[in-house]
């Protein structure tokens, strides 16, 4: 057993509920794993945020996300206080149990929750990049994984409860297809690395950290969680049917073949719009524009399984 100081933030209404009925089989792969461990269940937003803070500042070793997307942004942001690592020494893992499982699909977890305890047993730790969102008032929150403009507000606005807990993984996809035929673009003012200024009508923009958002779509296919940059996608304004015949495209990567979707490799990237939009970090709404996102490089210590080399 480990003898780390570990502390579980477990989600149970995460997967549309599903994380809670298969508890224990969590609970006993936890107790295979640790002598010295807290685990503490979220009730409502923001209490991922405040036990994580709690938990770093009173020098746990190692923070456990037991959940989805939003619950890991929430654990995310519980390492920060003020825009400041509290204890850059502690170290961040992941057992997936989640709707669309892009941070986890990003980091390379097995499918099988008993595997997924194995990588954080086997320990391998690499530093990893968070995105950083600056509102126009200076407040700053962090994403691991994706932040969406537009049309993926939108879907994420969309996707219920229901959609979780019936669709699964494929919520997102059945998100998308529910808003395509009523999504019109909308105006938007880029600055992209403080230099680079576009101004174009837009379907939506994808920002991504890691590769992998919604079930398995490779919106941002060149996206690595630890090379320093984030990667942009800019969705052109499409009619539905063109809609419709790329849509399929988004889960390979086949859609950036088309030269109206272009794509970027950027450290920062200043979004606003005279049209109100949805925006969301991580399965997460963020209402209002404009917003400042950069890249904060090698930033949280993650538990990831060893990579092969090519």
């Amino acid at each position: 057993m480990s003898a780390k100081k570990v502390h579980i933030i477990f989600n149970p209404a995460s997967a549309g509920g599903r994380t809670w009925k298969r508890r224990k089989l969590i609970l006993k792969e936890i107790r295979k794993c640790w002598n010295d461990f807290i685990i503490e269940y979220t009730g409502k937003p923001g209490d991922a945020v405040s036990k994580t803070r709690h938990a770093v500042a009173s020098g746990r070793d190692l923070i456990v996300a037991v959940g989805g997307d939003g619950t890991i942004r929430e654990v995310v942001n519980g390492f920060y206080n003020e825009g400041k690592m509290i204890n850059p020494g502690c170290t961040f893992a992941v057992i997936n149990s989640g709707t669309g499982q892009g941070f986890a699909q990003s980091l390379g977890l097995p499918k099988r929750i008993k595997d997924q305890f194995k990588v954080i047993l086997d320990g391998n730790v690499e530093k990893t990049d968070i995105g950083r969102i600056t509102s126009a008032s200076g407040a700053c929150s962090y994403f691991a994984n994706e932040f969406q403009s537009g049309i993926g507000g939108q879907v994420v606005k969309s996707v219920s409860h229901f959609h979780k807990k019936f669709t699964r993984r494929f919520a997102f996809g059945f998100g998308v297809l529910k808003v395509i035929g009523s999504y019109n673009p909308s105006p938007y003012t880029l600055r992209l690395n403080d230099n680079l200024d576009i101004y174009e009508e837009l379907t939506g923009i994808v920002i991504s950290n890691g590769k992998y958002t919604g079930g398995g779509m490779k919106l941002n296919p060149g996206a690595e969680l630890n090379d320093g940059y984030l990667d942009i996608l800019l969705i052109p304004g499409l009619t539905f049917k063109e809609m419709l015949l790329v849509f399929p495209k988004i889960y390979s990567g086949r859609h950036l073949k088309d030269k109206r979707f272009k794509s970027f490799k950027v450290k920062s990237i200043t979004i606003d719009s005279s049209k109100s939009v949805i925006s969301e970090a991580d399965g997460e709404i963020i209402n209002g524009l404009p917003l400042h996102i950069d890249i904060v490089p090698s930033s949280l210590n993650v538990i990831r399984p060893e990579r092969k080399e090519s």
